[in-house]
């Protein structure tokens, strides 16, 4: 769901210019499931009510110029020990085109691996400038992101919700993504 969400942030902030979007899994409060009827619809068919209960909490969307480096540094901290709330762990959702690999055995801070992030099955450049679309929540460091502060030329967007129901409007028959995060 976290990628998912993640493709629905990218679609929304792509007049901003996006080229990757995150979206962290404490964020999604739910999934789609086909056979879920919440008001008479027909299976597989999304409610408004679900959509909200995947998105409750009324954040914006935001894009921001962000390196390779500092990508690859919010992507570290995906795993802080003493994170609030005893999430030491805690995954961020990716847009489609963007992959890395994670090895879990390697110390905090190094367990992105290096050379393996790719954009459009390019090699990112650490150097180089990136265009990112998260929802304000994470734009301001929350779950411990911090590295998302780093973020410079912001941009805001739509409510989260609105965007998920225009983004599932827009893509009927929506399925759930294959992983894009790989590990070791």
């Amino acid at each position: 769901m976290g990628d998912l969400i993640a493709d629905a942030i990218k679609w929304g902030t792509q007049s901003g210019g996006t080229q990757i979007a995150f979206m962290n899994i404490g964020g999604v409060r739910a999934s789609f499931l086909v056979n879920q009827i919440s008001n008479g619809e027909a299976a597989g068919e999304i409610t408004y009510t679900e959509a909200y209960n995947v998105a409750p909490f009324g954040n914006l969307l935001v894009s921001m110029d962000m390196t390779g480096q500092q990508i690859k540094d919010t992507l570290e901290q995906q795993y802080v020990v003493g994170r609030p709330g005893g999430r030491d762990a805690l995954a961020l959702g990716v847009s489609d085109g963007f992959t890395y690999t994670w090895d879990a055995t390697q110390p905090q801070g190094s367990r992105v691996v290096p050379g393996t992030m790719m954009l459009n099955g390019a090699a990112m450049d650490m150097s180089a400038t990136y265009r990112v679309g998260t929802i304000n929540f994470l734009a301001n460091g929350g779950d411990s992101f911090t590295g998302f502060t780093a973020g410079t030329n912001l941009l805001g967007g739509k409510e989260d919700l609105e965007n998920l129901v225009d983004f599932l409007g827009a893509h009927p028959g929506v399925t759930p993504p294959a992983d894009r995060v790989s590990g070791l």
